[in-house]
């Protein structure tokens, strides 16, 4: 009887450790904030399969523009700009949205923070509510 509940309890750590590690990776799409944070960690580790999933038709038109880009520069430069990311992601911490709607829907526009100072972006993120899920809306013009 003692084996059973050994092999139960097992079983049972197995499948939480292994909800812990899967679910992560999920992103609470019902939230702007938690939205945005993931797609600005998605970008900073290159992972542009990961941040086109959050994001509008328009949105992964520009990734993969921006996936082109990076993958045109040297290796060395490739590795200094990651660097960088990694910098600014120890660093990423909360976001502030707003929520509007307007005629073709919800929209929430959502500060990032922070810079070595503790300042939000300049650079609002926005978003759009389509099928009852927040995905980031971006335009070749918005990066203008």
């Amino acid at each position: 009887m003692n084996q059973f509940w050994n092999k139960w309890v097992g079983l049972l750590l197995l499948f939480f450790l292994f909800n812990a590690c899967t679910g992560s990776k999920k992103v609470n799409n019902k939230s702007p904030k938690s939205v945005s944070l993931a797609f600005y960690k998605a970008l900073a580790n290159n992972n542009y399969e990961r941040a086109k999933e959050m994001g509008t038709p328009e949105t992964i038109q520009v990734i993969s523009l921006l996936q082109n880009l990076n993958d045109l520069l040297p290796k060395e430069e490739q590795e200094s700009a990651k660097e960088e990311r990694a910098k600014q992601l120890k660093l990423l911490k909360k976001a502030t949205c707003i929520i509007t709607a307007e005629a073709e829907g919800e929209v929430a526009t959502c500060q990032i923070c922070c810079d070595e100072k503790g300042v939000f972006s300049k650079t609002p993120l926005t978003l759009k509510k389509e099928n009852s899920e927040w995905l980031v809306h971006l335009t070749k013009e918005s990066l203008e």
